[in-house]
């Protein structure tokens, strides 16, 4: 009979690092100094109801299980907490688990726990007795104990090396292991040290100690140097008198009984795998050059906390596109005077950004990913990931999918190899086969145009086929594409089959041309990774799941009509007086700010786009696909391009691309147009005597002028978007170009606009994209005959559409329906309505938030009242935390949101957790 506890999980994931987690391994890693708390999850079969309801005996024990550290008498129901020190953190694993009995369960019932952080050397001494602090003087032929207080690295066998300061060799190694986050007494010899000293040989020479890991890093102090300890020899002989330790094993709480040189068992393996972007955001203590920060104004009595805040702030937002950033405690230290007339300056280190490999979900074709497995305990070994369909598209079944290696010149790779380096194996790739000709057949498979009916061609001007068969068709294919832009083609080769060789036609003629729906095909990836460790070999399988799959060809609807950030962006040049982001007329470049003027008379207007300012002739980029409907002449010797956009999702707008140099325009009229297609560069306002017509502080102003039109008025120019006088009045369903802006600045530059610098008053933010789609893919819709329906949701709720309750907190039986709802809605309608529902609860969130957001904070916000108002509505807990800016602590009370109907709601659990992970981290998934 199977009795007693069979599985345990984390309580809740908020300081779980799930990226270096892998639970089909039982291998949980958490952030330092953050309680986490597990429960029992499942039991075995024959365990009673009654032993289920006794006290449950938690056991922490060393890797191999066989020292218990500590053990704890808990009652049923009650979580047991692990909270990790940093010294504690590395490649070393605890493993913890339950029992009614008190004993270790050999049927290997628990996890394996284990911290990460960023490895430090926080301590460095030496003596020349064991235990025994020393100051004494050392001569050649004294022999040191070497002790050292780490972070991150407990586990791991760390290389010491000594050196002389005018030696680059060292002249002595040893390794030693980490143990409690400790290396203890580890011996060196100073008798032979001379000879690694270049002559001359000083009256006193300076040795300093540096610390290698696993990897072959150096490890850095407080201080980001990698010489932890400095220590002075004085030119004198000492008879060598070593003292043996007599006690190498301290007493350690929560650490293994064990000396350096004994096995242990590895625990190791390929925790996940994925497609990645790199971003610098990662913290290093590398010391990167200095900054010179100088005041624009004086500064006296001031807060050295809060100037160091705002000058951090400054510097970072100036040096990240050189991979670097400022520490605040440098800046504090540098900050020695009480006052600081302008003029004055004062200088500090900087620090390289590291990279970080982000995981992403879907990219277009050709782009450049990177594929990445995450391990655990095999730095060193080589790791290969294959590329797998999940239905044969690309590639025969079963067959590995090609791509290219992301360098000049890249082979075509089918198996993907990698070395493991600090837990990450990672190679670069472009989403393409090698040759051209099998890209284009990829392309074509993707595009999966499907034939649907015909498109009557009439000749407008009469031909004779003349040897020119090709010409000619190509021709009517461009026209007949052209008018049947965006959703629908013809092909040329079916053109072709339709004429003659000799043949005259009349405008008498029609023909009628095939036509293809283009419907995009969804290609969707999964990963196989495999490696050989030290104890077995590793093959896993990762993505191979709905919702996971990585999804090619899914390219962004919307990208930035820049391919970089506006010089008046967040931290940029002109960010904070011009924002282009900022709300309706807030500085001379946002919508609808007044302009006024005196040619042609005195007039008055609302400027009518979004100016993006920029460094001088800047490309400019098509947002989406579309046609061109014309290249004409602009404001003040500048040029404008005007294009109807639509895209994959269906939206349907205008777009004029104002002020653009008149000479770099590469469309015209009729074009058709591909997303992130060079339209030109950006121009300059010039007056008649070809001066500069806009300076900034100093400085030229080159941009580009955007508007946006709905189409209310026609999805054409018969009505002009505007008159060609002052004050240039413009069309009535001109908007605001803010939303389309935000979109494309998120999908090209892969984060929220708010993220880049500060957080903003949320009474300038918009419910997003990304939030939209997170929120439509929980509050899943019902349809029938191709309209939504309503329905009694999970809690017996009249619903419709997206999350729509008809009458409350009542099912569909107890109420009337309205008429509005009793045939059904069209998506058209259950968009409008959620709309309307995100728009109130929108303001409702703005109403009672009183502190400044991210983008992504006001989107998990709305989600989270969106399902439950009063979380955000009522005087709650998180809104008080909120409200006083403790927004950590704001982010740990989304999971308290997750009962209904007076229990805990799986589903709702997951929602939370989440909806947290957008808060927290930008990181938006639905899937569940």
């Amino acid at each position: 009979m199977a009795k007693g506890v069979k599985k345990i999980k984390e309580a809740g994931r908020g300081s779980v690092l799930e990226e270096f987690t892998s639970r089909p391994n039982n291998i949980i890693c958490i952030k330092p100094n953050q309680m986490v708390t597990f429960e029992v999850s499942e039991w075995y079969d024959d365990t009673t109801a009654a032993e289920k309801e006794n006290t449950i005996i938690w056991l922490w024990q060393d890797q191999k299980k066989t020292t218990i550290f500590h053990r704890a008498v808990k009652q049923p129901n009650t979580p047991f907490g692990v909270n990790l020190p940093k010294k504690s953190c590395g490649s070393y694993a605890y493993y913890l688990e339950a029992s009614l009995y008190g004993a270790h369960d050999h049927r290997n019932t628990g996890l394996y726990v284990y911290g990460k952080c960023e490895e430090k050397i926080t301590a460095a001494s030496w003596s020349k007795k064991e235990n025994t602090a020393d100051t004494s003087e050392i001569n050649y032929g004294h022999n040191l104990f070497i002790n050292l207080e780490t972070e991150g690295v407990n586990g791991d066998t760390l290389t010491l090396e000594l050196y002389n300061e005018k030696n680059t060799s060292s002249a002595q190694t040893i390794k030693a292991k980490c143990i409690d986050g400790n290396i203890l007494k580890a011996p060196f010899f100073t008798l032979g040290y001379r000879m690694f000293v270049p002559p001359p040989l000083e009256n006193t020479e300076k040795f300093y100690l540096k610390v290698k890991d696993i990897t072959g890093k150096y490890l850095t102090n407080a201080s980001g140097s990698d010489k932890v300890l400095l220590i002075s020899i004085v030119n004198k002989n000492a008879v060598p008198e070593f003292q043996i330790p007599t006690n190498n094993t301290p007493y350690r709480t929560g650490a293994p009984d064990k000396d350096p040189e004994e096995e242990e068992v590895k625990i190791e393996g390929i925790l996940a795998a994925y497609f990645a972007k790199e971003e610098f955001t990662k913290e290093t203590t590398e010391v990167d050059g200095q900054h010179v920060y100088t005041f624009a104004s004086k500064n006296e009595k001031f807060d050295k906390n809060n100037i160091a805040g705002i000058i951090k702030k400054k510097v970072d937002a100036q040096v990240k596109a050189n991979k670097k950033y400022a520490k605040l405690e440098d800046i504090k230290n540098a900050l020695a005077e009480e006052s600081y007339e302008e003029g004055t300056s004062i200088t500090f280190n900087l620090y390289k950004l590291g990279a970080n490999f982000i995981k992403i979900n879907s990219a277009p074709l050709e782009e450049e990913v990177y594929v990445v497995a995450k391990t655990f305990l095999l730095d060193g070994k080589e790791v290969t990931i294959k590329i797998k369909e999940k239905e044969a598209i690309m590639v025969d079944p079963d067959a590995d999918v090609t791509v290219v290696e992301a360098k000049e010149n890249g082979a075509e790779l089918t198996t993907l190899k990698a070395t493991v380096e600090n837990g990450i194996a990672k190679v670069k790739v472009k989403l393409r086969p090698k040759a051209d000709e099998a890209l284009a057949t990829w392309k074509e498979k993707l595009a999966g145009n499907k034939k649907d009916g015909t498109h009557k061609y009439t000749v407008k001007n009469a031909f004779t086929v003349n040897r020119d068969l090709d010409a000619i068709a190509a021709s009517i294919e461009k026209k007949s594409n052209t008018a049947l832009a965006p959703n629908h083609i013809v092909k040329k080769e079916e053109i072709k089959s339709l004429l003659t060789e000799g043949a005259s036609y009349t405008t008498s003629n029609s023909f009628e041309i095939p036509k293809y729906k283009k419907e995009k095909i969804t290609e969707m990836l999964w990963l196989k990774a495999e490696c050989q460790g030290d104890t077995i070999k590793h093959e896993e399988e990762f993505l191979k799941r709905d919702g996971q799959y990585f999804v090619v060809g899914k390219g962004k609807e919307i990208i930035f009509p820049l391919l970089v950030k506006p010089e008046n962006d967040n931290g940029n040049k002109w960010g904070n007086s011009y924002n282009w982001s900022a709300s309706q007329g807030n500085n001379m470049a946002t919508f609808n700010t007044t302009r006024s003027g005196n040619r042609c008379g005195n007039w008055t207007r609302k400027h009518a786009a979004r100016d993006l300012y920029t460094n001088p002739e800047t490309e400019v980029v098509a947002i989406c696909k579309g046609v061109v409907l014309e290249v004409k002449d602009f404001y003040s010797k500048t040029h404008q391009i005007t294009i109807l956009h639509e895209t994959n999702d269906g939206r349907k707008f205008i777009v004029r691309y104002g002020e653009l140099a008149p000479n770099s325009i590469t469309v015209k009229k009729d074009d058709l147009i591909e997303q992130k297609q060079k339209l030109g560069v950006t121009g300059k306002l010039l007056n008649n005597d070809g001066s500069a017509l806009l300076i900034r502080d100093g400085h030229i102003v080159y941009m580009l002028h955007f508007e946006i039109y709905s189409g209310n008025a026609g999805f054409d120019i018969n009505i002009p978007l505007s008159n060609c006088e002052p004050p240039f009045a413009r069309r009535n369903d001109l908007i605001d170009p803010l939303e389309i802006l935000r979109e494309g600045y998120v999908n090209t530059f892969n984060g929220n606009m708010e993220n880049n610098g500060d957080r903003v008053n949320p009474s300038t933010l918009h419910f997003s994209q990304n939030g939209l789609n997170f929120l439509k893919g929980y509050e899943k819709e019902i349809k029938k005959d191709g309209k939504h329906v309503y329905f009694n949701d999970g809690y017996q709720f009249c619903t419709i559409g997206y999350g729509h309750l008809i009458a409350g907190k009542n099912s569909c039986e107890s109420i009337t329906i309205p008429d509005k709802f009793k045939d059904g809605l069209t998506d058209a309608e259950a968009d409008a309505l959620l709309f309307q529902d995100v728009q109130r609860i929108s303001n409702l969130v703005k109403s009672k938030v009183t502190v400044d957001l991210y983008q992504y904070e006001f989107d998990a916000l709305v989600s989270l009242a969106y399902n439950t108002e009063a979380s955000v509505g009522s005087d709650s807990t998180l809104l008080r935390m909120l409200n006083t800016k403790n927004y950590d602590g704001a982010a740990n009370e989304f999971k308290n949101w997750r009962v209904a109907a007076g229990v805990v709601s799986p589903g709702l659990v997951k929602r939370r957790a989440q909806e947290t992970e957008i808060f927290k981290n930008n990181t938006y998934d639905s899937t569940h």
